[in-house]
């Protein structure tokens, strides 16, 4: 599982810092003995000798004879002298023995592990005992020793064409602070430098086009500063040299400040020939003429510089597409012919009539494709799709080779000559250009010089599509359609994102985010038009100013296009068909199991909670234990095995899988192959990736313990894996697996540690092998990731569904995507639901985005319904067992069970409503999901926000209104589920307000707040205070807490109340200035510390918004004085505050009750289950329901879980009913009839 870092721009920023380390193998203790490795300073030298001692203590009375050694050194870290010595350890004494190392060339400025192992053999016991420790060291080797004044080659611009500076690896970064001197980095380097905070990455960025771009903030650490790339350029001769480039910078984030610009500036040696200051977040195109200089050898600087106010704030900034060009003219990105082209393709479109130099193809559905190459091919083409009565216009297409964008005057990739052949209903278009490879086939560095290069394209008619396959020689390195001529009123996205009349955003691939390689437009002519790409998607692009709607991919794909006139969700429909990836071998077996998601807990307390599920039914189930590793979750990966003992032992970990078998439920452990830690067995940087300046990648770094990870080369995993699962199988037989991670980041190209290129597809076949080997492992068990990515459909069999927030300046858990409105959709499930079993909308935290789990997380009907309306397996985690499990099993299983291998055949917007959907299924079944903020009336129903009916055949589910009360039923055959809702004992008709804030001076204030109590509270609670501001970094507190025991106890509350005037609120020191969000809420303060659930704003964790604090003041020497604090107060919640509901019997027809029970009927029988963990209540059987009357009522018998009875149970009748009354020790109850059965008129 991962934590997600987004911004605007696009990019994940990962700092080149390594926090404080805290791995801790550095000391262990083995039978008598502790090892202790000690602690080593940062290296800064490749020539110096490094000291570390080793300390060993003898807590036994004997003496020890310990060999010690240290072994296992990471290349090129080696031992200078002996590493290893017998030593004689007395009785109760300790020891230490100091070791030599030392590095070579090829270190790097990473992490370093010092393995220490000490063997011996105890009084006590004959055998030799082994203690292993390992301490973790950072090196730093960028200013001193890792060529960082090593000269930059230079290189030649070519005499006709271009030179892309942002395809240069022969590059150096320097850096100062305004004033200070200057400060040089390692020839290739990116990264953020943590001195300075100075950053620099090379990357593609979209600022209206996606441009490649060099992307720079200056220094802001101790002080601004300003930051220079440069180049060592031999220039041709030549009449005209010019550097061209755009220059943009990043979007903010609201709350944080806009930046007030960045300055721009271009250098010649000491002479400055470009300087611009732009705040612009589109591309503004620049140029600098170094003709002047032809024939030279020049050092050339690009600075990005804070400006004349000095002010860092948000600046980072892009220089797109920087280029040198020589002797080469600027021509136009589209031909002068496109208009009348684009014409010419509308008319072909609306009247099938051809034209010269125009293909037209007949789609499936009475629609049409007609595509028009212009003088650069694909290009600059004319592709139009649409009927009779109208069209969309595709402005050609943007492709990049070798990271040179095709056809445009700033690129070095220059179309040379053009190839139109139709053959066979098909066209095929060559362009035929020169440009500089990066890397030759067999993925080595390609020698200098420009070569000749083919792109084809090759377009035809498939079913309801138009195939578009790019080929090449070269390397495709992005491909998307150029604008469109008109605007889109929706877009659709990923697991199912309906956004109308968005603004501009880029989403990129990966699971919780983009996850499919097809998108959706619904356009304002009343075309739909969906996109879908064979490759891992990069991003779906919309800029609407633009009329940009691209989704962009790489390495060559094949694009295809399914237009209709009965919106995008149809035109997927549509497109399912024409999807060629299987469904991998265990989707069958996975589709439609509850699954149990269970993170944390000892592995007892797990098996109880599951074996309690068991026996209450819910069975058709998969559990996942998520915590379970050797050394703690997501730590020392890949050493998994044996089990983590402080969560029990290997006898109880395979006891719990053994009750999940003899349940006839499936079983799996977390496992992860993305994050090698430098302190695991075999660590060495042959199994990382590398980025594209030389340097090892970065992984996860683990927040618990500030432990940094690596990221696992995909071509070495299989032999780490193979050996895990040597280990697991035989000792604790799982019958399903979950690898971490695959499906939830986007497979990724990398270069490894000899500079040869991989390619993201490969990563993508080693994944896949990967699962398939867990799979023929676990004997067929289904492989589960996360987030759940298409792209590894074929492969994987499904995943866990994290279905984000879309919000318009982002936030916790969600995506930045403006608009008028959205709403979710099944879009990932229109296309994929039997191939990819997709379980649940999300991990709780992730779906509620900083709302509260009582009315957005995993248990309410905001969740309950966007499982209900994609048909997805459900989903249960640790909080939620055994009763809210249960509950949501009885509910929604049959439902889930009935749809999981159906198709979906048409999703519909009730009355053009957004927030109403209606989802058919191939088999006749249907969900009415009501996501608005209104009652939705249908037919005899009544659904209230989040509410839903779902039928298939004779089941039907719902959460519905019965007489102005939201309650919950489901019923399948002889099956009834029913649940009154009563009110929450954990819930307080309780508001909270703040009144005032009144200062005290320096850091100290009292924050008033006002309560209004409708009843007052069960017990005496606590008030709590939390003051929280966004995370500006990740080992930096963001909460400090307040409050206390209110003047007037909590159980005595009516009307209103006022909390604070005797509390005094402090800022700690070391909290930043700035604006603080003001949280409160009420928890018992003895025993459970439980809190309660209130009336207001609520955010996550039952804490209750107030308004935001801020805090103002200077900071002189790095001192912070607060000299203002001030508070602006949330909007008050509107509305007359009512007292809770009374617990009231709900009649359902067959039942009346007041809480939540299951019938059964069989013949001769009637057995009522009660959820479990309620009080007692009272249950009224309606006996004319089952055609029957009090006089052939036989027995009424409390039985437990296996159904044999304990005792009988007194009823009376009442009328045509029978009344009882629960206990809750009471597991359920079965009532024997007197004579045989008779037909149910039960619904």
């Amino acid at each position: 599982m991962r934590r997600l870092q987004l911004w605007s721009g696009g990019l994940l920023l990962i700092a080149s810092a390594i926090a404080a380390l805290a791995f801790n193998g550095h000391e262990v203790i083995e039978g008598p003995i502790t090892l202790t490795i000690g602690e080593i300073p940062i290296v800064r030298s490749l020539v110096a000798t490094q000291s570390v001692r080793i300390t060993l203590t003898n807590h036994a009375a004997t003496a020890l004879t310990i060999e010690l050694e240290l072994k296992d050194w990471v290349s090129p870290c080696v031992p200078v002298g002996r590493s290893r010595v017998t030593l004689e350890l007395p009785g109760r004494g300790a020891t230490a023995e100091d070791f030599a190392f030392q590095f070579g060339p090829g270190a790097y400025s990473a992490l370093y592990p010092v393995h220490a192992y000490a063997r011996f053999r105890s009084a006590e016991n004959s055998e030799a005992i082994t203690a292993h420790a390992v301490r973790i060291f950072e090196t730093q080797f960028d200013a001193s020793t890792q060529s960082a004044s090593a000269k930059v080659a230079a290189v030649a611009v070519p005499a006709s064409g271009g030179l892309a500076l942002a395809k240069l690896t022969n590059y150096r970064l320097l850096w100062q602070r305004i004033g200070g001197p200057l400060h040089s980095l390692p020839i290739g380097w990116e990264g953020t430098e943590p001195e300075s905070m100075a950053h620099f990455q090379r990357g593609a960025m979209a600022r209206g086009q996606t441009r490649e771009s060099l992307v720079m903030h200056p220094p802001y650490r101790n002080g601004p500063g300003t930051l220079f790339v440069e180049y060592q350029l031999k220039l041709p001769i030549a009449r005209d040299l010019r550097l061209r480039f755009f220059n943009a910078i990043r979007d903010f984030v609201p709350p944080e400040p806009p930046s007030d610009g960045a300055t721009f500036r271009v250098w010649v040696g000491d002479e400055k020939v470009f300087e611009r200051h732009t705040a612009s977040k589109s591309w503004v195109p620049g140029e600098a003429d170094l003709s002047r200089w032809a024939g030279q050898t020049i050092q050339l600087r690009l600075e990005t510089h804070p400006g004349p106010k000095l002010d860092t704030t948000c600046d980072l900034g892009f220089w797109g597409d920087p280029i040198l060009l020589a002797d080469v003219a600027p021509s136009a990105t589209v031909t002068n012919d496109f208009g009348p082209r684009a014409a010419q393709v509308r008319q072909s479109v609306t009247t099938g009539q051809t034209a010269p130099g125009t293909y037209v193809f007949t789609l499936a559905g009475g629609l049409r494709a007609a595509l028009s190459p212009g003088a650069k091919g694909l290009l600059d083409a004319a592709l139009a799709f649409g009927d009779a009565a109208g069209a969309v216009v595709i402005n050609g297409f943007d492709l990049s080779l070798e990271s040179e964008r095709v056809g445009v005057w700033e690129s070095a990739a220059r179309v040379e000559k053009i190839e139109v052949v139709p053959t066979n209903n098909r066209v095929e278009i060559r362009h035929h250009l020169r440009l500089q490879k990066e890397f030759d086939h067999d993925g080595k560095r390609a020698a200098p010089g420009a070569v000749p290069v083919t792109l084809a394209a090759t377009i035809w008619a498939d079913g309801p599509g138009l195939r578009v396959q790019l080929t090449s020689d070269a390397r495709l390195t992005d491909a998307a359609i150029g604008s469109v001529d008109q605007l889109a009123e929706r877009v659709y996205f990923g697991h199912g994102y309906a956004v109308v009349r968005p603004g501009k955003f880029q989403v990129h691939g990966g699971g919780h985010d983009l996850s499919t390689s097809h998108v959706g437009c619904d356009f304002a002519n009343g075309v739909a038009l969906l996109q879908a790409c064979d490759t891992p998607p990069d991003s779906f692009q919309v800029d609407p100013e633009a009329r940009i709607y691209a989704l962009h991919t790489h390495p060559a794909p094949t694009f295809t296009f399914v237009p209709g006139r009965r919106g995008a969700m149809n035109c997927a429909i549509q497109y399912r068909a024409l999807y060629d990836k299987p469904a991998a071998p265990a989707v069958a077996r996975k589709a439609g199991r509850f699954v149990f998601d269970l993170w944390g807990g000892s592995y007892q307390r797990n098996a109880t909670a599951l074996q309690r599920c068991f026996d209450y039914g819910l069975t058709n189930s998969l559990a996942i234990i998520h915590a379970w590793q050797r050394w703690g979750y997501d730590y020392r990966l890949p050493d998994i095995f044996p089990p983590q003992p402080q969560l029990g032992t290997l006898e109880e970990l395979r006891g719990l899988g053994e009750i999940c078998t003899r349940a006839g439920a499936l079983w799996g452990l977390h496992d992860n192959y993305i994050d090698f830690y430098p302190d695991a067995g075999r660590f060495s940087y042959d199994h990382i990736t590398f980025d594209s300046g030389g340097q090892p990648r970065r992984a996860w770094l683990n927040e618990g313990r500030n432990a940094q990870a690596w990221q696992f080369r995909p071509d070495h995993v299989q032999p780490f894996l193979e050996r895990n699962l040597r280990l697991i199988q035989p000792a604790l037989h799982p019958t399903a697996s979950f690898v971490d991670v695959w499906t939830s980041m986007n497979a990724f190209d990398y270069l490894d540690r000899d500079g040869r290129w991989h390619s993201k597809m490969e990563t993508l076949r080693h994944w896949g092998e990967a699962f398939a080997t867990i799979r023929a492992t676990f004997e067929g068990g289904p492989t589960i990731s996360e987030a759940g990515s298409d792209q590894l459909i074929g492969w994987l069999d499904g995943a866990d569904c994290q279905w984000l927030q879309l919000r318009p300046h982002g936030g916790p858990f969600s995506i930045m995507v403006p608009g008028d409105d959205w709403e979710r959709v099944p879009w990932f499930d229109l296309v994929n639901h039997t191939r990819f079993s997709l379980h649940g909308a999300g991990y709780s935290n992730r779906y509620q985005g900083n709302r509260s789990r009582d009315e957005h997380g995993i248990t309410s009907d905001d969740y309950l319904g966007v499982e209900v309306l994609a048909g997805h397996a459900l989903m249960a985690d640790l909080p939620m067992m055994p009763g809210g499990a249960i509950r949501k099993y009885w509910l929604l299983q049959p439902f889930a069970e009935a749809v999981a291998h159906d198709e979906i055949v048409a999703v519909e917007n009730p009355d053009g409503d957004l927030h109403r959907l209606l989802v058919r299924w191939a088999s006749g079944a249907t969900a009415w999901v009501n996501r608005g903020t209104n009652d939705w009336a249908i037919a005899s129903r009544t659904l209230p926000p989040y509410g839903f009916v779902a039928q298939a055949g004779s089941m039907v589910c719902s959460v519905e209104k019965i007489g102005g009360r939201v309650i919950e039923q489901s019923s399948a055959g002889p099956t009834l589920y029913i649940n009154a809702r009563p009110p929450d004992a954990e819930t307080l008709a309780i508001r909270p307000a703040a009144e005032r804030l009144e200062p005290l001076g320096g850091r100290n204030f009292r924050l008033i707040t006002r309560w209004e109590a409708a009843q007052p509270a069960p017990k005496d609670l606590r008030v709590f205070y939390h003051f929280s501001r966004p995370t500006p970094g990740r080992y930096t507190d963001t909460e400090f807490y307040s409050g206390g025991d209110p003047e007037i106890p909590t159980s005595a509350w009516t009307g209103e109340i006022i909390t604070g005037t005797n509390w005094t609120v402090h800022v700690p020191e070391g909290f930043p200035l700035g604006d603080y969000e003001i949280l409160c809420g009420l928890y018992g303060a003895k025993g459970s510390g439980m809190r309660y659930r209130l009336v207001g704003a609520a955010r996550q964790t039952r804490r209750y918004a107030l308004g935001t604090l801020h805090v103002e003041g200077t900071i002189q020497d790095g001192h912070t004085n607060v000299t203002k604090i001030s508070m602006t107060v949330a909007p008050n919640q509107a509305g007359h505050l009512a007292a809770l509901p009374t617990t009231q019997r709900v009649d359902f027809g067959p039942v009346r009750t007041t809480h939540g029970l299951r019938l059964t009927e069989a013949a001769d029988q009637l057995t009522i289950t009660p959820l479990p963990d309620q009080p007692a209540f009272e249950v009224t059987l309606n006996l004319k329901q089952f055609q029957r009357t009090a006089d052939e009522v036989g027995t009424l018998q409390a039985v437990n879980a296996q159904g044999e009875s304990l005792r009988t149970v007194a009823w009376r009748p009442e009328g045509s009913a029978l009344t009882f009354t629960t206990q809750p020790t009471d597991f359920g109850y079965r009532l024997n009839w007197k004579s045989a059965a008779k037909q149910s008129s039960q619904p």
